[in-house]
């Protein structure tokens, strides 16, 4: 059973978001602070998809940086 002061918030808040995670929320935020949440998540899974990119590319630069190491040290034999 909810307590009256969130069913009197039920008309000001979200029940439910979804998102690329069908992430369920609390009924407690008022919607402007749920849609500064949401700007957060988003914020955060956009940080966190550009920090992949990021690691990808660190990843193949390191390749390279083996494959010069390896030309360097048989030019030096």
């Amino acid at each position: 059973m909810k307590s009256s002061r969130l069913h009197q918030s039920d008309n000001n808040c979200l029940a439910k978001q979804t998102s690329p995670r069908s992430i369920q929320r609390s009924t407690s935020f008022p919607i402007g602070s749920q849609r500064f949440m949401d700007k957060l998540e988003m914020d955060i899974l956009l940080g966190t998809s550009q920090l992949q990119l990021l690691q990808t590319k660190l990843q193949k630069i390191g390749q390279h940086m083996i494959k010069v190491e390896d030309f360097i040290n048989q030019m030096a034999i």
